[in-house]
């Protein structure tokens, strides 16, 4: 009921989970939204694997994210993840 009022949620996962829809974190806030009737959008990004670094310039770039598809209406994948080598 806290983010209700919210236009997204970026939702931080430390970990991966087996259900192949992002990190176990994600799951039970997407889930408590949805029970509650409260459709905003989640993005659930996955850090630090593997001991990678999170960094602030890695946090700028959530909310930048974020922000461009709530003013601009850009999709945003359901869930990512930052730092992993391509």
């Amino acid at each position: 009921k806290a983010l209700k009022k919210c236009k997204a949620v970026a939702i931080l996962d430390r970990c991966e989970s087996y259900n192949g829809n992002g990190g176990p974190l994600g799951c039970e806030v997407e889930a408590a939204l949805f029970r509650n009737k409260i459709m905003i959008e989640t993005v659930n990004y996955i850090y630090g694997l593997g001991g990678r670094d999170f960094t602030v310039d890695d946090v700028y770039d959530v909310f930048a994210q974020l922000e461009d598809a709530d003013q601009n209406g850009t999709k945003v994948e359901q869930f990512q993840y930052i730092g992993l080598r391509k």
